[in-house]
């Protein structure tokens, strides 16, 4: 029942430690002595009731006791302030005292836990008052490193001494009902008690005789309190909430935003249409002014051409007013036939002159003829070669080349990279095939270097496929339990608990 939880999350200010002793003040019919308890071991509570038998000796009044102290969620604390507690403290007539002692029922009394490490119990102790009272605050808690119980001589004595110590531990750590289980021992539950009492509301209970009348709900709410998410799966369920709050609010906003947006739309439209209206006549001003310079261009250009044939023409007849005079003066200078024979003879030498260039002509236009032949086959023959050509000179292009090169190597280190990630990946698969993934996985490879075989747990596990949708979400709180032999399991225990911290290890049944 005291055995610290074997998962993750933090188990506050008590750490480690395990309760090693019980001492409580005006409870029920317990007396003031100091109770010492061994972790990890079964405990049988029995004494004398008022009746000479087992009735009413308080059996399940230190169980009440004991799970107060290690705030069992089951007295919901952080909702009611612990007002169900008060009903444990002393009263005469439940504890069967004779009417003619006088004794009066108490108003508040106290039950007090020692935590230490069981192996070196002096080494660290921590003590925690828990006060129980019949007016708010029914119950407070606090705490202080050491030793601090009491310890009188008498159990009178000793209920006394309670009331000075509780006032010596101060208000500083003073903590409420509703702070207690996680300050004390963080989020998952210390305890976990099935009380067959008046004093606190019966809730459906994974200990209880009725266990296979449970719904799966109910079961699947108790496996949660016990593992100490309770608080996680309340958060899902407001930001759930929040978030469906959220959802009503967006679809409200979006009716609303297209609501605006079609009157928006409305406004808008008339707008566009005087906006297109103020555009059309704009741009007809715009295209008669056009018109206007087009025409006036047309008319200038028009002006200038006349302007200027006016001017070749004259120009023509001037020039050939030059040619007739020339024509005069040319006869006038024809002379005698003997001149003309001159004239001739010059007049055929430069007829032969000019056939000779015509010639010389002619064959250099065969030989450029032949080039371009020449030219244009050679043309044919590169075209194919700069087709990838894009018109870069070379220094971009050599620019462009160490780009790729940089962007290659780039490449080639993230292929090793992938490479590297699938190796790990294919481990992983292969580590999870033999089961031997996570910390289960872990555990096994160190209790396999001491020879010690171990298994998975969930590995032995076959579940049928009606059914696994129900029992896989209660058996994931397990997924790293392994399983050893009954005879390894003590040195099991001890290997892991230095190694892996927290290793769930369950024994295998020797029959």
């Amino acid at each position: 029942m005291t055995t610290p939880p074997t998962s993750d999350p933090s188990r506050g200010i008590v750490g480690d430690r395990q309760l090693i002793a019980v001492q409580a003040f005006d409870i029920a019919r317990l007396t003031a002595h100091a109770v010492p308890i061994i972790p990890e071991t079964f405990i049988a509570v029995s004494g004398l009731g008022p009746k000479d038998d087992s009735n009413g000796s308080g059996k399940t009044s230190f169980l009440i006791a004991v799970s107060l102290l290690l705030a069992d969620p089951q007295w919901r604390l952080e909702t009611n302030g612990g007002r169900h507690a008060s009903g444990i403290l002393f009263r005469p007539d439940a504890a069967g005292v004779d009417q003619a002692h006088q004794a009066s029922p108490v108003t508040h009394g106290y039950i007090v836990g020692v935590f230490a490490h069981p192996d070196e119990p002096a080494a660290n102790p921590l003590t925690v008052w828990v006060r129980i009272a019949t007016t708010t605050p029914y119950l407070q808690a606090n705490w202080t490193e050491g030793l601090h119980v009491a310890d009188a001589p008498t159990d009178h004595e000793r209920s006394i001494q309670a009331d000075a110590l509780w006032r010596e531990l101060g208000t500083r750590q003073l903590l409420s009902a509703r702070a207690m289980a996680e300050k004390l021992y963080g989020t998952a539950p210390r305890c976990l008690t099935y009380l067959d009492t008046a004093l606190r509301p019966p809730v459906p209970s994974l200990l209880s005789q009725q266990l296979t009348e449970m719904e799966p709900q109910d079961i699947g709410r108790s496996l949660i309190a016990l593992s100490g998410m309770t608080p996680l799966l309340e958060e899902e369920d407001d930001l759930r909430g929040q978030a469906l709050q959220h959802r009503i609010s967006l679809e409200k906003a979006q009716a609303e935003h297209t609501q605006a947006l079609l009157a928006e739309e409305q406004v808008m439209s008339g707008v566009r249409a005087r906006e297109t209206a103020r555009l059309a006549l704009q741009r007809g001003h715009e295209a008669w002014h056009r018109y206007l310079a087009a025409s006036y261009r047309d008319a200038h250009h028009s002006d200038q051409r006349v302007a200027a044939l006016m001017e070749e023409e004259q120009q023509a007849a001037e020039k050939a007013a030059v040619l007739v005079q020339d024509a005069e003066d040319r006869l006038n200078l024809l002379g005698s036939a003997e001149e003309l024979a001159t004239q001739k003879g010059a007049a055929h030498q430069a007829w032969s002159d000019a056939r000779q260039l015509v010639g010389e002509l002619s064959r250099k236009m065969t030989e450029l003829t032949t080039q371009q032949a020449m030219l244009r086959n050679r043309r044919a023959t590169l075209l194919p070669a700069a087709q990838g050509w894009d018109g870069s000179d070379c220094t971009a292009t050599a620019a462009r080349l160490d780009q790729r090169q940089r962007e290659h190597a780039k490449a080639e280190l993230q292929c090793d990279e992938a490479e590297s990630a699938l190796t790990h990946a294919r481990t992983h698969l292969h580590d999870v095939e033999q089961g031997r993934s996570g910390q289960a996985g872990r555990a096994i490879d160190l209790l396999g270097e001491h020879r010690i075989r171990a298994h998975g747990l969930l590995d032995q596990l076959n579940v049928d496929e009606g059914v696994r949708p129900e029992w896989e979400p209660r058996l994931a709180p397990w997924q790293d339990a392994i399983v050893v032999e009954p005879e390894h399991e003590d040195t099991a225990r001890r290997l892991l608990h230095a190694a892996l911290p927290g290793a769930q290890i369950i024994s295998s049944d020797t029959g």
